[in-house]
């Protein structure tokens, strides 16, 4: 599942969050159809954009591709209510949901949460966020003014109610991970091995 929406839209190394998400979509997907496990793909933002049924081959992954050329980030906020509503509807088998999308205040984490808790126990959920460097620079550079303080306290205030809302899914049993853009495509990698090698499925 890729967030397609507002938040999104933030760039890191001249590429916007979205298009990190793509690609570690895409590495998830090699070593899945690699490994002949299915694969499958939800793009929303307000609306449920593409949907690809899990299926396994080569000629997934290609399909995967052809979907997510032209997905761009939209400027308006994700429901996460039909997306996961839609995946319910479609999706029965077990699975591995992997949620690639951001987190900002705890309003937006609730709502995200509280559909997460929801796919339990039928899926095995998997948030993950891609670490925003800017606030954590900011909360880790000494204020050199009022307004430096100000800036800060936020910037804390806003990597507090992440870290919040991703330990919450833990508590509930689902999985989580915030990582920074350059590592997302191995970290998810990672994270997807581990959880066949455990047998969380």
């Amino acid at each position: 599942m890729i967030d397609s929406g507002r938040l999104m839209t933030s760039r890191i190394d001249h590429l916007s969050k979205l298009d990190h998400a793509i690609n570690a979509a895409l590495a998830i997907g090699y070593v899945a159809t690699s490994g002949s496990d299915n694969v499958g793909l939800l793009v929303f933002n307000r609306q449920v954009v593409t949907y690809l049924p899990p299926k396994r081959g080569h000629a997934q992954l290609n399909a995967m591709s052809e979907a997510l050329y032209n997905v761009k980030p939209q400027m308006i906020e994700p429901a996460y209510s039909r997306a996961f509503q839609y995946l319910s509807q479609n999706c029965k088998k077990r699975s591995l949901v992997i949620i690639l999308t951001d987190l900002v205040d705890r309003d937006a984490s609730a709502e995200l949460l509280a559909y997460t808790a929801a796919l339990m126990p039928r899926h095995l959920p998997l948030i993950v966020t891609i670490g925003d460097n800017d606030l954590r620079s900011l909360v880790s550079r000494e204020p050199e003014n009022v307004p430096d303080v100000y800036r800060q306290s936020v910037a804390e205030e806003l990597l507090q109610q992440r870290e919040e809302a991703l330990a919450r899914i833990t508590e509930l049993g689902g999985l989580a991970l915030d990582v920074p853009a350059g590592e997302l495509s191995i970290q998810l990698v990672n994270k997807y091995l581990e959880v066949k090698e455990r047998g969380l499925l």
